[in-house]
């Protein structure tokens, strides 16, 4: 993989959102914006999938604190 790709970047945060790997979503996402910081779609997609990764993890902790309350 080019290091400088920024499709290849944006093209796989989305496929991890896809597959609920939120931490690797962000990642890519965060790299693109780190390599284009003018990439709207990028950086529209950094910060949902921040959004998605902290809901999935409130509702994980959630479900667990119910467990062992």
């Amino acid at each position: 993989m080019d290091p400088k790709n920024v499709k290849c970047y944006y093209f796989r945060g989305k496929a991890f959102l896809e597959t609920k790997e939120f931490s690797k979503a962000v990642d890519c996402f965060t790299r693109l914006v780190q390599i284009d910081p003018n990439h709207a779609d990028g950086r529209k997609e950094l910060e949902n999938a921040k959004k998605i990764k902290k809901e999935h993890q409130e509702r994980e902790h959630k479900k667990f604190s119910r467990m062992f309350s």
